[in-house]
């Protein structure tokens, strides 16, 4: 199921729109259109509740990383180019691991996103950017992908089966 959940200030989240089937839905286009055609219908004549006219903005997407890769149309978070804060190129160690502290690596903006400037990174027309919506910042990264799944994946292997050598040549040991 991919679900499409929506939150105002205080209020928990709701459901806005739910797809189910046996793959995620394609294109990204027919998934979102539903959902950009309501929020601009709310960003021009909003919603009027007593005598006040309420906007409608998008303040965040919360959504794993295959579904942040899915909704901007970019690399999935395995990839080279897949860091979706910087221009870093992974480098392949068993698998591709990033490294933000290289040289060359320049933050992402929202203009050379929109404009497709990251050829590495995009592989399609986003549908969110078309319809004005940016979509670097909003995303928030989730813990779960590059906490739970990553680090303390390897960190755990590591203390299992080694190396026992730290980087200097002193040998450390688990008790």
């Amino acid at each position: 199921m991919w679900p499409i959940l929506c939150s105002f200030h205080a209020f928990a989240p709701f459901i806005v729109a739910l797809y189910c089937g046996k793959a995620k839905p394609s294109p990204v286009h027919d998934f979102l259109s539903d959902f950009l055609q309501e929020l601009q219908h709310l960003k021009q004549d909003g919603i009027v509740h007593g005598d006040k006219t309420l906007q409608g903005t998008v303040k965040a997407f919360i959504c794993d990383a295959p579904a942040r890769a899915f909704l901007k149309c970019i690399r999935n978070h395995n990839s080279y180019f897949a860091c979706e804060r910087c221009t870093v190129r992974g480098t392949y160690v068993g698998r591709v691991v990033l490294d933000a502290t290289a040289l060359g690596v320049v933050a992402r903006s929202e203009e050379e996103f929109s404009r497709l400037a990251y050829k590495d990174h995009h592989v399609d027309k986003p549908t969110l950017t078309l319809a004005g919506i940016p979509c670097i910042r909003p995303f928030a990264l989730n813990y779960m992908h590059l906490v739970c799944l990553d680090v303390v994946r390897r960190v755990l292997h590591y203390m299992q089966v080694g190396p026992n050598t730290c980087s200097k040549g002193e040998k450390f040991q688990i008790i």
